[in-house]
């Protein structure tokens, strides 16, 4: 466990686990807040009895350094982008630590009427692109790359920002200069589910989804067994969490409750839709 000396900190509250953070420099201190502004929680008391320091964040004229009880070097970064990726990552892994009881996926998802759509896919399958037009849409969102999957199937969001496509957050109004960390020579802007269709509250799994994004394509929806669910939900967990046994039970609890589909699409609003219709049917 870090030492901790008293400074200005940050404490995050995620799924009831308190994490304190200590940032000396009031703009950095600032910038690390706005990486996970739902669980952040303003702190200037020193730590309670038994507390101590997750993460600590230095500021000095050669960059940032990053410090947590399970580097033994810390993590330096000599230009802010680069400090905003390692110390979201940082973060990231801390939080989910806290989180080990959880099946974590790599996913997307969002609240239908009736309960979750949970999104898988490699990287580049449209997951982010689905996850972040259904938000701009209005619709609660579980999450853009993780999903905490929690007993008897129950979905959870992981909420930190979406990075997002520039032109996308344009097309509903949405300026990428506004975003989080946005400067001119930006690719992705951070985007903030929570001025949108805000975060999702826990709900059931309805339908898990394997999704391919394909130009100029129409939509295209097939059913899938739920043996060929489970085993997609099983190949998209993370090592963190649950460990594999008592993640695949979870995982066959939930696909013995939801409907499991295999979706190519060109156009992200009708996939939207018709998944949402999908999950409360």
């Amino acid at each position: 466990m870090l030492n901790n000396n008293g400074l200005t900190a940050i404490e995050f509250d995620v799924m009831g686990v308190r994490h304190r953070v200590e940032v000396p420099d009031p703009a950095t201190r600032e910038a690390v807040r706005s990486m996970f502004p739902a669980y952040a929680v303003v702190s200037t008391a020193g730590p309670r009895d038994g507390e101590g320091v997750t993460l600590r964040v230095e500021c000095n004229d050669g960059g940032w350094s990053i410090k947590t009880p399970s580097r033994p070097e810390p993590v330096f970064c000599a230009t802010f982008d680069a400090f905003v990726d390692d110390c979201e990552y940082c973060l990231t892994e801390v939080f989910l630590e806290g989180c080990a009881n959880s099946v974590q996926l790599h996913a997307s998802g969002w609240a239908a009427d009736a309960g979750a759509v949970i999104v898988l896919g490699p990287s580049g399958a449209g997951k982010s692109s689905l996850a972040t037009h259904g938000s701009l849409s209005g619709l609660p969102a579980f999450g853009d790359d993780l999903v905490l999957i929690g007993d008897d199937g129950i979905a959870a969001p992981f909420k930190r920002l979406f990075k997002s496509d520039p032109d996308l957050l344009r097309r509903f109004g949405v300026d990428p200069a506004g975003t989080a960390f946005w400067g001119a020579a930006s690719e992705e802007a951070w985007f903030d589910p929570a001025q949108a269709g805000g975060w999702a509250e826990p709900a059931p799994v309805k339908v898990v989804a394997l999704v391919r994004f394909v130009a100029g394509e129409g939509l295209s929806v097939k059913a899938m067994s739920s043996a060929d669910g489970l085993s997609l939900l099983v190949h998209s967990c993370f090592e963190t969490g649950l460990e594999k046994a008592d993640a695949f039970s979870r995982l066959a609890d939930l696909m013995n409750k939801a409907g499991a589909v295999e979706v190519r699409f060109g156009g992200a609003d009708e996939a939207v839709r018709v998944l949402s219709e999908v999950a409360s049917s």
